[in-house]
C-alpha cells in the first residue's frame, strides 16, 4: 500500500519534487504525529501509577558468566525491586541456575555468536525497559556488577517522584577489594573500600513514564535522554561498581572477555581495555588497590532499603 501511494504521488510530480516534499512535509508530520503519540502514552502511563500507593521499580540488567556477583545482584535488588529482568549472553558458569532461583527474576538468553557486540548490548539497553511503561515508577539499567545504593533507596525514590524529578543521577565508585566476596549477606557490608569514578556516574535509574529515550552510548558512560529531563544530583545516592575484586579475578575475567571482543568492537575502538597485555592491567588494578579508601557511608551501615528482602539466593 506504501509503494502505491509513493508511485502515485510520483506518476502527479516529478522525482525531485516528491523527494523535497518528502523531506519538507512528510517526514516532519511522521515525526510530529509520532513525538504526540508518545506525550499521549506518557500522560496516560502517568496518571495510571499515580493511582497507585504502590512504589514499583523493574531492574534490567545483562550478563555472561557472573556466577561470582549475581548472588550478590540478586539479594540487593530483590529488597527492593518487583521484577528483575536479565538477558544472558549463553553463560556457561552457573549464572543461569543462580537466576532461576529468584522467584522475581525472569531470564531472556541472547546469543551474539560468542562474541562481545555493544550494538547488540545497546539494543538492549536502549529497549528492555520500554515494557515497564505504565508498569513500574522507576527502571533500574546496570550491568551485573553495578548496585545502585542509598540508605532509603525506596523514600529517596518516593521523594523524587514527589518533586518531578525523572533521573537521579549517582556517585559513581569503583569497588576494590583484595579477593571476591564468600558472605551470604550484602556485598556493600563485605567490601566498602572504592574509587571515585566520573565514567560511573551513569544514568541507570529513570521514570520510564516520562523518558521517551535514553540514548545510551556504549557501557552506559554517556546517554543523551529525550523526554521529560529532570535531573537530581543529590549526593546520597551511589552507583557502586564491583569490578575489581582480587588480582586473580581480574585477570581471569580479562583473559575471558579478550576471546570475546568482536571484530564490530574492534573497528570502532570499543572494549580495548579488555585487550590490554596482562602486565598493565595487574599494574592498573594494584595502583587503584592503593588508591581505595572505604567509603564513609558505607562504614555506618545504616541502609535502610525497605522492601521484601527476603530473598536467599
Amino acid at each position: 500500500m506504501k509503494e502505491r501511494i509513493k508511485k502515485f504521488i510520483e506518476d502527479i510530480i516529478s522525482e525531485q519534487n516528491y523527494e523535497r516534499l518528502h523531506r519538507t512535509t512528510i517526514t516532519p508530520i511522521r515525526g510530529a504525529l509520532k513525538d504526540l503519540r508518545w506525550r499521549l502514552q506518557s500522560f496516560f502511563f502517568t496518571a495510571r501509577r499515580r493511582f497507585s500507593s504502590k512504589m514499583a521499580i523493574h531492574v534490567y540488567a545483562v550478563c555472561y558468566n557472573e556466577e561470582v556477583i549475581l548472588p550478590y545482584f540478586l539479594r540487593h535488588y530483590s529488597a527492593i525491586a518487583e521484577r528483575i529482568t536479565i538477558f544472558d549472553n549463553m553463560s556457561t558458569d552457573r549464572s543461569v541456575s543462580i537466576i532461576k532461583k529468584c522467584p522475581i527474576a525472569k531470564i531472556i538468553p541472547y546469543d551474539s555468536g560468542g562474541e562481545l557486540r555493544n550494538d547488540i548490548l545497546g539494543q538492549i539497553r536502549n529497549n528492555a525497559w520500554k515494557k515497564s511503561r505504565g508498569l513500574a515508577d522507576w527502571v533500574v539499567v546496570v550491568d551485573a556488577d553495578e548496585f545502585l545504593w542509598h540508605k532509603n533507596l525506596i523514600a529517596y525514590l518516593k521523594a523524587c517522584k514527589k518533586n518531578n524529578v525523572t533521573i537521579p543521577v549517582p556517585e559513581g565508585f569503583g569497588m576494590v577489594s583484595d579477593s571476591p566476596p564468600s558472605s551470604d549477606g550484602m556485598i556493600f557490608d563485605e567490601i566498602r573500600s572504592g574509587i571515585f569514578d566520573p565514567l560511573f556516574c551513569k544514568f541507570s535509574v529513570f521514570n520510564p513514564n516520562l523518558i521517551r529515550e535514553m540514548n545510551y552510548q556504549p557501557g552506559c558512560h554517556r546517554a543523551d535522554p529525550a523526554g521529560k529531563v529532570v535531573f537530581d544530583r543529590n549526593k546520597g545516592l551511589k552507583l557502586l561498581h564491583y569490578r575489581f575484586l582480587g588480582l586473580d579475578y581480574v585477570l581471569k575475567r580479562h583473559s575471558a572477555y579478550r576471546e570475546r571482543v568482536s571484530e564490530y568492537n574492534k573497528k570502532r575502538g570499543l572494549s580495548f581495555h579488555y585487550t590490554r597485555d596482562p602486565g598493565y592491567v595487574a599494574e592498573g588494578f594494584i595502583k587503584k588497590k592503593s588508591e581505595a579508601r572505604e567509603l564513609g557511608f558505607l562504614i555506618k551501615g545504616d541502609q535502610e532499603i525497605s522492601g521484601s528482602g527476603n530473598t536467599r539466593i
